[in-house]
């Protein structure tokens, strides 16, 4: 959904996909039938953004070169689905990219590279989301033909400084006026455009 009324639009994946004459195949679940689909495919690699799932084992199994995960944070610190607001949200003053080989867990796979940034003091969210969406796909596009090709391997994460993200919801924006300046302007920052911030 895009836009103050929210209307569904193809994401520019999907419109990319479609102008190179790519197949796109958007299952609403990883049924059986969306799990053959996938394995008729024969795919060598599995690429995963922001996708919001843990893939089944019969997903994870079917590449050669394994399925792997553009994520938005240092693991193991960050795992989940919110990592750029809640790297803002604590006040983090780098983060970066992990591609990672996707395993049964959330976001606990063996590491195959990792790319740090510094955070801006005045960064917000969406900023700091095109910022890694761009170093994402520079550090795949670097990694990949080294993964292939056996040059790097993986390797597992410490459990040494792991932090799981907080799930945002629209009450997170909620200021309490006890919290100090900072900590409410982190929050600011990572809670910038949605939910945004409120009081009563």
């Amino acid at each position: 959904k895009v836009g103050r009324k929210q209307e569904v639009t193809a994401s520019p994946v999907k419109s990319l996909a479609l102008k190179h004459k790519l197949p796109v195949f958007q299952p609403e679940r990883l049924d059986a039938k969306a799990i053959q689909t996938i394995a008729d495919w024969k795919p060598d690699v599995i690429v995963v953004a922001a996708y919001g799932r843990i893939l089944p084992k019969a997903v994870l199994e079917l590449p050669g070169f394994s399925c792997i995960n553009i994520h938005a944070s240092l693991l193991p610190r960050w795992r989940g689905a919110s990592p750029v607001a809640n790297a803002l949200m604590a006040g983090d003053t780098e983060t970066g990219i992990t591609l990672m080989e996707l395993n049964e867990g959330m976001d606990t796979g063996d590491i195959i590279t990792q790319e740090k940034i510094s955070i801006g003091q005045d960064e917000r969210a969406p900023e700091l989301l095109d910022r890694l969406g761009n170093l994402g796909a520079e550090l795949l596009i670097k990694t990949l033909p080294l993964w292939i090709t056996r040059s790097i391997t993986a390797k597992p994460q410490s459990e040494e400084g792991t932090t799981l993200c907080q799930l945002i919801e629209r009450e997170d924006g909620r200021i309490f006026w006890n919290d100090t300046a900072g900590d409410i302007y982190n929050h600011f920052r990572g809670l910038s455009p949605w939910p945004g911030l409120f009081t009563h």
